[in-house]
């Protein structure tokens, strides 16, 4: 019997995975609504002139596009993901070191990434997840449902400009399938669903293919190419000025001359007065507010801020200015509601084939950084939160709650808890027997010691050996003023 989760799985974020019986029950008129109908599958009945070619092109000649879905893309698959359990029970080491050989060897993670760069040029990424069926090779495999417990070996990016259809083989009944198409190799053939993994990152009602970024841009990639032509041709036809040389009756080898010698002296030359030589230098353009508005709709699309997508300069903008919380959370989404059913559902196949279960895991993704001082900003806000909770009377978090906290930012709180103070109660003092009188302050009195005969005639004797030398230096002195005093009456 289908649950509930097995008709909603894939629009729940938590994807609840898809039994077998759903697969065959029979459809509700709640699904009808939802199935892909055939108009629904053909991309191209809602592009108009935008074929993927011409996508692929106007991605190709925007550097700044390119950039910022390279970084966008980047930034998500950074740090990747861990796998937990919501109990907190340790994950066994033999699931780790098999979800861990599976990626290293399909290299799952430059592939989602690759994906979802396609999403963005073409509004959908496509991979197909290669099983290991023996005996099983004929021209009629991909369209097979694939039998449960088939190891997944690797996935492979598909060219998204070969498969733009989404319908019933014999377009009247049946089941749906991608039909795979590519002209240069003569390739035509029908997949099955269960062999994709179709990724989208803007996703609408009114078609089952995504939305392209390329789309939503054409008319600004197309005039951001206008813009660069332009700003070039005019560089190169006008950064010294255009000379025009003009004569009455300028027969043609005379023109072939005189066009042969503007080549061969393009700053100057020399003519007779017939000639009249004229040198208009016109104002070059100023391109700055075009490329601006190109980069504020390039930024509006992929959802990523302005001074993100041209590129910081050091010193100037700080992370609180140019809003790496919004751009955090806007990755946080892209990975909870893009990414995680996807990889839930891959390595959901990758335990059935080796006798696992991973029905119990979450998908942890590990916060992304986009540069050194928005992480130490983070830490710390993280860090002074955590303090301020343990330390406040009675504290508001527990010491794992802190911890947690320091780790994965925002945490829930056990509401059952009663916080209890940490402060260590005073006794009260004991009460203290009463004073005696003070006692009197002690008097120190002068103690006065007599001068023997001997102290005083050695201090006669110092007294009068000074009066001495005091007389003896002022006699030298008179002297000295008496010679100079003739010394001066000579001259």
């Amino acid at each position: 019997m289908a649950t509930l989760g097995d008709r909603i799985y894939n629009f729940n974020s938590r994807y609840i995975r898809r039994t077998q019986e759903a697969k065959k029950e029979s459809k509700t008129v709640e699904d009808k609504l939802i199935d892909p109908s055939e108009i629904e599958g053909y991309r191209s009945k809602f592009s108009g002139d935008m074929t993927p070619k011409k996508r692929r092109e106007l991605a190709l000649q925007s550097a700044l596009f390119m950039k910022g879905i390279t970084k966008k893309n980047s930034d998500t698959f950074r740090a990747w993901f861990d796998f937990k359990r919501p109990d907190g029970i340790k994950i066994p080491n033999e699931d780790l070191l098999l979800i861990k050989a599976f990626d290293e060897q399909t290299e799952i993670k430059r592939k989602f990434k690759v994906a979802g760069m396609c999403a963005d040029i073409w509004g959908d990424g496509f991979l197909l997840i290669k099983f290991y069926e023996p005996g099983n090779e004929g021209s009629q495999k991909l369209e097979q449902d694939v039998v449960e417990g088939t190891t997944p070996l690797d996935v492979l990016i598909l060219n998204p400009e070969n498969i733009t259809e989404y319908k019933q083989k014999d377009n009247k009944s049946g089941p749906f399938y991608y039909h795979y198409v590519n002209t240069e190799k003569g390739e035509d053939k029908w997949i099955n669903p269960d062999r994709i993994i179709h990724i989208k990152t803007l996703d609408l009602p009114f078609d089952f293919f995504g939305v392209s970024k390329v789309d939503i841009l054409r008319n600004i990639l197309i005039s951001s190419a206008d813009i660069d032509i332009a700003t070039g041709e005019i560089l190169k036809w006008f950064s010294h000025g255009t000379q025009v040389l003009t004569k009455h009756g300028m027969q043609k080898n005379e023109r072939d001359k005189a066009l042969k010698l503007l080549k061969e002296h393009p700053n100057y030359f020399a003519f007779s007065e017939k000639y009249k030589l004229e040198v208009i230098n016109p104002s070059s353009i100023q391109p700055q507010q075009y490329y601006d508005h190109i980069s504020e709709a390039i930024s509006a699309a992929l959802i990523i801020p302005r001074q993100v997508l041209l590129g910081v300069e050091i010193g100037r903008v700080t992370g609180a200015e140019i809003g790496f919380a919004d751009y955090y959370r806007d990755i946080k989404d892209n990975q909870e509601l893009v990414y995680t059913p996807h990889l839930l559902r891959l390595y959901d196949l990758l335990a059935k084939a080796n006798g696992r279960d991973f029905s119990k895991y979450t998908i942890e993704w590990n916060i992304t950084y986009i540069d050194e001082m928005a992480e130490a900003e983070l830490l710390g806000k993280r860090v002074a939160a955590a303090v301020n909770g343990r330390s406040s009377n009675p504290p508001l978090l527990t010491l794992s709650e802190a911890r947690r906290m320091l780790n994965e930012g925002a945490v829930e709180l056990d509401t059952e808890i009663e916080p209890k103070s940490t402060v260590p109660e005073i006794p009260p003092k004991e009460p203290q027997p009463p004073k005696g009188p003070e006692p009197p302050e002690r008097q120190v009195k002068p103690v006065i010691r007599e001068t023997t005969s001997e102290e005083k005639e050695m201090m006669e004797a110092l007294k009068k050996l000074r009066d001495e030398v005091a007389l003896r230096e002022r006699k030298l002195g008179e002297k000295i003023l008496e010679e100079q005093d003739k010394e001066e009456q000579k001259d």
